[in-house]
């Protein structure tokens, strides 16, 4: 595993450090991370500048993403990218 994962509440959140989602994610790596999002129901994964490609890229390792329908909240770029406007 190229990341860790340390819990940060008792509540369920933890925090993953050492991953880049810009880069492939492994198929070891992806279990691991299936794993900890069945443990904790809130994660943080840290450090991460992301393109909107590579969020999307990154997004969709865990499945399809859902297809917007309202333009002015798509990116340019990729509509299953939503953007903040205002």
């Amino acid at each position: 595993m190229a990341f860790t994962v340390k819990e940060i509440s008792p509540a369920g959140a933890a925090e993953i450090t050492g991953l880049d989602c810009r880069a492939p994610t492994s198929a070891q790596d992806m279990a691991a991370l299936r794993e900890a999002f069945r443990q904790w129901p809130v994660i943080c994964i840290r450090d991460q500048h992301l393109t909107p490609a590579e969020q999307a890229r990154f997004a969709r390792q865990w499945g399809p993403l859902e297809r917007q329908d309202r333009s002015p909240y798509c990116h340019p770029d990729d509509r299953d990218i939503l953007i903040q406007i205002g």
